[in-house]
């Protein structure tokens, strides 16, 4: 691994490395010591647009509901992006929530007729996603659902 250290300048180090999907275990060692030994929660992380509600338009906002699942160890950690175009590709609304669900005013969308939304699940070592279909935004109507993928 290569780490990137980060300095939170209150004198704490911390740091980030891409681990292989492989890893097990991962043990933090400095000076000959070691540190911390974190081991790969099983099972690994699930995560579906939840079948109810799923995304949604209501209220003058898109409405993005999941379930996931995972060790009842691990802290699981969602990343939430939309898509408005392939070639604008995925932009980061909400990253490491521990929520099941958001609200995104319309307004952020910038007057797109749809969207497409993806939910990342981690448990530190796995990740996994699920991206919904295109939801259309014309029509702001309470409690228009759209299905999701």
């Amino acid at each position: 691994l290569h780490p990137e250290a980060l300095d939170d300048g209150e004198g704490a180090q911390m740091f980030s490395a891409v681990v292989p999907g492989s890893t097990a275990r991962l043990q933090v060692v400095a000076a000959g010591k070691t540190l911390a030994v974190l081991r790969r929660p099983s099972p690994r992380p699930r995560v579906e647009l939840a079948h109810k509600h799923g995304v949604s338009v209501e209220h003058g906002a898109l409405q993005v509901h999941w379930a996931e699942r995972g060790s009842r160890k691990a802290i699981l950690t969602a990343r939430v992006q939309y898509e408005l175009s392939a070639r604008q590709g995925w932009k980061t609304l909400i990253a490491g929530t521990p929520s099941r669900s958001c609200s995104v005013p319309l307004s952020i969308f910038d007057g797109a007729k749809s969207v497409r939304m993806r939910v990342t699940v981690s448990d530190g070592f796995s990740s996994v996603s699920t991206t919904s279909k295109a939801v259309g935004l014309g029509a702001s109507k309470k409690g228009v659902s759209h299905p999701s993928a």
